[in-house]
């Protein structure tokens, strides 16, 4: 529910404290501080403890990341199974039928006035970090648990048909951009992704080597 919450409120903080006056900047700002904030309750949820608890170990002794990293990563390898088997599968399915908006235009008010369609944009900042936070597990996992791989390939197998005839057919856009606002920031969290991916191997062989060094 905090997850789902998160992109309103920042949405809010753009328009009302920020001011930002563009439509693509504050989609921009939304996207760059909701794929951050999955970011971090990801690092929390590996290290399973609160995020006091986690910044805590870590200002005591900040070498001990990778042993905490090596130990903690492969433990909630189901979670995260759990999470992209539910996206691939509940999301998907959420985004098809759009249940809220179908609510939202078969109320009677609307039946009375008789009004067309309004106009609904895709909410970048919305629906992007969702889909960056899938790659980010994906690449994570990839080298420990390449089970992740099924359902996190599951969710672009079904999600590429769905986004693109709701693209063509259902949203309108409200800006022109030319991708301006949205490519740079696919390209640098695509690339942040896939380097945390990277990391991952790095603190379990870490962790492995530790242990070994203190049973041998």
């Amino acid at each position: 529910g905090l997850l789902a919450v998160i992109p309103y409120v920042l949405e809010s903080l753009a328009l009302n404290y920020v001011r930002l006056k563009s439509h693509s900047l504050v989609q921009r700002y939304v996207l760059d501080r909701h794929f951050y904030f999955q970011l971090l309750a990801i690092f929390v949820t590996v290290l399973s403890g609160s995020l006091a608890d986690v910044v805590k170990a870590f200002i005591d002794n900040p070498s001990s990341i990778e042993t905490l990293l090596g130990r903690s990563i492969p433990g909630v390898g189901a979670y995260f199974l759990q999470l992209l088997t539910v996206k691939a599968t509940v999301s998907i399915a959420v985004e098809a039928a759009r249940p809220i908006p179908l609510a939202r235009e078969l109320s009677l008010r609307r039946l009375m006035e008789r009004r067309d369609p309004p106009s609904e944009e895709l909410k970048l900042g919305h629906a992007v970090p969702q889909m960056l936070m899938v790659v980010l597990v994906a690449v994570l996992y990839a080298a420990i648990a390449p089970l992740i791989l099924v359902p996190a390939a599951i969710y672009f197998w079904l999600a590429e048909p769905v986004y693109r005839k709701h693209l063509l057919l259902v949203y309108t856009k409200t800006s022109e951009g030319g991708g301006a606002a949205l490519f740079p920031a696919l390209a640098y969290f695509s690339a942040l992704s896939l380097g945390i991916g990277q990391l991952a191997p790095v603190w379990q062989s870490s962790f492995r080597r530790l242990i070994t060094s203190l049973t041998g």
